[in-house]
């Protein structure tokens, strides 16, 4: 039991020094109206490739558990998980493709 708390209190204390800036993307980029249908089908493919490669994958068996605890301590430890706004922001990102294709007709092309 004791070696189970120090473990959990190295890890809370890795973790709080482990911190990093986010760089999320920006939701509109200049000339986003003018790609055409298959430019805005392969930059969408793009931010979902993205997007998942972010998104923990839940069935990674003790690594997927580490993973999910370590993102629980994250998340009290750094309220602005940089991991978080970054993959917000490709969301943000792949829904505002999505609306300019949806305009253009490109959906489903």
């Amino acid at each position: 039991m004791r070696k189970l708390i120090m473990l959990l209190v190295a890890g809370i204390l890795v973790t709080g020094c482990s911190s990093r800036q986010s760089y999320p993307i920006p939701a509109y980029v200049v000339g986003d109206e003018t790609l055409t249908c298959p430019e805005l089908n392969a930059e969408m493919a793009q931010i979902e490739a993205d997007i998942q490669a972010r998104t923990p994958d839940a069935n990674k068996g003790l690594g997927g558990v580490l993973l999910a605890v370590d993102g629980v301590i994250r998340f009290f430890i750094d309220p602005e998980n940089p991991d978080k706004i970054e993959l917000e922001a490709f969301q943000q990102r792949l829904e505002r493709l999505r609306l300019i294709a949806l305009k253009k007709g490109c959906i489903g092309q």
